[in-house]
């Protein structure tokens, strides 16, 4: 299996796995903070995951994540993904609900 075929099956698992996280915790209500965190700690892993695969490297060898402009648009829209799990992350330890 290429790097590149590895890079784009964790990012679409990663990008699925957020996508699911997501909206169960946004359309079943009562899920206790703790068991937010650790879905968003699991999408996020995943994530992380998928942007070390395509980054890992760059002036090494050929970098998934930037050998062609699709792949950087998919990496842009994974470290969001990142970004908004880490922020729902901290925001379920400072205000839990």
């Amino acid at each position: 299996m290429t790097r590149r075929v590895l890079y784009w099956a964790v990012a679409v698992v990663a990008t699925l796995v957020f996508a699911y996280f997501t909206f169960v915790m946004m359309m079943v209500p009562g899920i206790p903070p703790s068991e937010k965190i650790v879905h968003l700690s699991i999408a996020g892993a995943l994530l992380t995951l998928a942007l070390g695969i395509g980054f890992w490297r760059p002036l090494v060898s050929d970098a998934p994540a930037i050998a062609s402009p699709i792949n950087t648009v998919v990496a842009v829209i994974i470290f969001l993904e990142s970004l908004m799990c880490a922020a729902g992350i901290v925001s379920q330890i400072l205000h839990p609900r």
